[in-house]
């Protein structure tokens, strides 16, 4: 009977532990993305080091509800030598059926460097979907956290996973 009890108990257990840690988000989606047009860092003057960028972009959205979407965007990014934070940056994304509007807050990035030349940038922020229409509905007034990183020259790859 002990042997049996410990065959039933000891799994149930280890399993019951094996479920208590906390989950990690699940990624909703990832974009594959392209620089649309030239990045140029311009000089602000004021001081050593400061920049600003004006990034427009294009997206192909590999999963999620906009699975297949083909998006654009538009990010300001204030930079300080290598370390960037976002003034502005917005998506708009469309496929049949189906638009959402975006806006990213808390964006941070810092320089992606490979010997000696820059390979974009690494960047994070939170947002949210201002608008959903269609089959997007549901994705209205919902948050999330994204990350970006370099995946060739004028490439990048931006995850999301939603709050």
């Amino acid at each position: 009977m002990n042997r049996l009890l410990g065959r039933l108990v000891i799994p149930s257990l280890l399993s019951l532990l094996s479920t208590s840690a906390p989950a990690q988000p699940a990624v909703y989606a990832v974009q594959h993305c392209q620089v649309v047009g030239p990045i140029n860092r311009e000089d602000a003057g004021d001081r050593a080091g400061h920049a600003i960028t004006v990034v427009h972009y294009s997206c192909r959205q590999e999963n999620g509800l906009m699975q297949g979407a083909v998006s654009t965007g538009l990010s300001i990014i204030d930079w300080t030598g290598s370390t960037g934070v976002g003034v502005a940056s917005n998506t708009v994304s469309r496929k049949p059926g189906a638009l959402t509007v975006t806006t990213n807050q808390d964006l941070k990035a810092t320089a992606a460097m490979t010997e000696s030349r820059s390979t974009g940038a690494v960047s994070a922020g939170r947002g949210h979907f201002a608008v959903a229409l269609g089959t997007a509905a549901s994705l209205a007034g919902k948050a999330y956290h994204w990350s970006s990183r370099p995946t060739g020259p004028g490439q990048f790859d931006i995850e999301i996973t939603l709050d």
